[in-house]
């Protein structure tokens, strides 16, 4: 028998080597009735291998049209309960082989990278899914606290999942307001920076020159690359203020006097630098050492590292430093009020970086993946420097699929640039899909830009009727007294020669935001025209 179990172990292995799960499957069905074969159920490491082959199999990816939907998912359903199920069996075997929980955790966890997919399967409750995830993975770190590829996996999912989850999921509507889930998703994403963090200090202990560390250090040299990726996302995440539609369509700038001296959010600054930090390690670590090396002798830039296709896509990276730079902009620009010398600097960066991610090429694996998110972003830089045309010019160039499906922040920093640009009726008009749109997270924005538009025309009446919507869709998610909002109405006030009831809205937005100085030289001059 021990001779048999030696065989299929060697048989196993090569379909391995060859990622052959399909064959693995095949080799051991029915799958159901492997708890009638002792020398099969009884042996962990033969069962740890087919679990994780339909593990393997049952990955969803995103669903094709040509694709058959019913029995392609019911299919995938049934990998997963095997999985499941041959998983478990390895836990009660081994139940001090971390492992074992490790393998059960990854199941959940591939569910909810299909469950939250673009053009992933929706037939499951990720809520579940999450809660499922970290009771197991938390069994398997409890017996090795060093697994690299566990903490990464629990940091990712604690950092980049549930925040997003928490805050504008109905699932969760339990946890309170948005003030109350706000405060929660903040806490969990501090915990997975602290998980990434160690996952990042684990693997930088390992020395390749060491016999004992050489298997770890390779084999998790993608989860650390990962690691540093997602920390470098979740130190932005914490960021309060990168962007701020107001600004420009409230032409907060022309408030702001030439002897302005910028107040910088230090908190939102180390959190960017953080950003960088983690970005720039991501790139280097990801890219071969030869063409690492070849760089630094010429003196090149981090673009040159950056654009490799590692285990991240090039793409990917060009786009987050850019996306990251312009963040360190609005945060020396005092949230995008004044331009200084060095807030300028920080967005020439960007805009390179993000005109590379335009032309830079997605691996073979993404080659349909288009590229409106970073249009839409270099847009918002085009935006700051005032280059209205350019805007709607790059954010145009992309091939557009019917605007009812284009995402919502994409239609309203296109609605922006109209709107600068003067473009009022298509303003409405990009507005109006927007607001049909059922992805729109943020509908109170929408109604807010409608509102700005309307203000443009001095037709107050709408404008404060859109006001009025955006106020009532902010409360009904958790947003109460939203400052840009208050910024609006007091706008509306003056117009109608209510200055008294304009400056109340003016100073209780400055009390929500002290940072945004732009309003307490708004508050003096207002004051001053009824003196």
């Amino acid at each position: 028998m021990a001779a048999t179990s030696q065989i299929l172990l060697q048989q196993l292995t090569e379909l391995k080597k060859r990622f052959d799960w399909i064959g693995i499957y095949k080799k051991f069905q029915p799958i159901s009735e492997l708890p009638q074969n002792e020398l099969i159920w009884n042996n962990p490491k033969i069962l740890s291998d087919i679990g994780f082959a339909c593990t393997k199999l049952a990955e969803t990816g995103s669903i094709q049209s040509e694709i058959i939907i019913d029995d392609f998912l019911k299919t995938q359903a049934e990998y997963r309960k095997y999985a499941q199920s041959i998983q478990e069996r390895c836990v009660e075997l081994e139940p001090l082989n971390p492992l074992h929980p490790a393998n059960v955790a990854y199941i959940f966890y591939q569910n909810i990278i299909d469950l939250t997919q673009h053009r992933g399967r929706r037939d499951g409750n990720l809520r579940q899914e999450i809660e499922k995830f970290l009771t197991a993975i938390d069994k398997a770190l409890a017996l090795d606290a060093k697994r690299v590829n566990d903490l990464y996996r629990k940091g990712r999912v604690l950092t980049r999942v549930l925040p997003d989850q928490i805050l504008w999921s109905n699932s969760y509507e339990d946890l309170g307001g948005f003030t109350e889930k706000f405060k929660k998703a903040n806490d969990i994403r501090e915990k997975g920076i602290q998980t990434l963090l160690l996952a990042k200090s684990e693997w930088e202990k390992l020395r390749p020159d060491n016999p004992d560390d050489q298997y770890w250090y390779k084999r998790y040299r993608k989860e650390y690359i990962k690691t540093l990726y997602t920390l470098s996302q979740a130190y932005y995440d914490k960021i309060i203020e990168d962007w701020d539609e107001s600004v420009f369509t409230l032409n907060l700038r022309n408030d702001i006097s030439d002897n302005h001296k910028v107040s910088i959010n230090n908190v939102d600054s180390e959190n960017i630098d953080l950003s960088i930090q983690m970005i720039k390690a991501c790139c280097k670590t990801d890219c071969p050492s030869h063409i690492v090396q070849g760089v630094m002798q010429n003196q090149q830039g981090l673009e040159k590292i950056a654009d490799y296709n590692g285990e991240q896509e090039g793409v990917d990276k060009l786009y987050s430093i850019g996306k990251f730079f312009f963040a360190k902009y609005w945060i020396l620009s005092g949230n995008g009020l004044k331009e200084t010398a060095e807030a300028t600097e920080a967005r020439e960066v960007a805009e390179r970086y993000l005109q590379a991610a335009m032309k830079c090429q997605w691996s073979p694996q993404k080659a349909n993946q288009d590229k409106r998110f970073i249009a839409e972003r270099l847009a918002r830089v085009l935006i700051s420097k005032e280059e209205y045309d350019q805007a709607i010019s790059i954010i145009e160039s992309i091939p557009q699929k019917k605007l009812e499906y284009v995402d919502a922040y994409i239609l309203h920093t296109w609605a922006i640039a109209m709107l600068k640009s003067d473009k009022i009726p298509e303003t409405q008009t990009i507005l109006d899909i927007a607001k049909k749109s059922r992805k729109n997270k943020e509908l109170w924005l929408t109604h807010f830009l409608k509102g700005c538009a309307y203000l443009e025309t001095d037709e107050i009446g709408n404008a404060q009727e859109q006001f009025e919507l955006a106020q009532q869709t902010a409360e009904r998610v958790g947003k109460k007294n939203v400052d840009s909002l208050l910024i609006a109405k007091a706008f509306v006030e003056y117009r109608s020669d209510n200055v008294p009831e304009a400056l109340k809205f003016l100073e209780e937005a400055q009390r929500l935001n002290p940072y945004r100085v732009a309003i307490g030289e708004r508050i003096e001059k207002w004051k001053q025209s009824i003196r």
